[in-house]
């Protein structure tokens, strides 16, 4: 199971400008951090995004899942300022489970 744990503001500033151009996207997470590559409905422009581990408080496991966007930011934007976004991949549910709090 893929678990990391990662500033709030460091996530919301990574996908919004992903969001500008596509509302889904599969997002990577490899041994070096999550990777998000999707192109636009249009096939006009292509997003190729990386977060390296070092961004994260905590990182561990690899797999990949794909996401709808303008849900992810909506939740995000739940988050305050210092808080902490933790997730949780489980690719046998196909689910990732995201908990925002402060972190300890």
């Amino acid at each position: 199971m893929t678990q990391f744990a990662i500033p709030a503001e460091t996530l919301k500033d990574a996908i919004a400008p992903v969001t500008a151009v596509v509302e889904e996207a599969k997002i990577s997470f490899t041994d070096d951090g999550i990777n998000i590559t999707a192109i636009d409905a249009a096939n006009v422009a292509t997003v190729d995004l990386s977060v390296e581990e070092s961004a994260f408080e905590q990182y561990d496991g690899s797999g990949t899942i794909g996401v709808n966007l303008d849900r992810l930011t909506g939740v995000l934007s739940l988050a305050d300022q210092g808080d902490t976004v933790r997730c949780q991949l489980d690719e046998n549910s196909n689910s990732l489970q995201i908990d925002i709090g402060v972190s300890i």
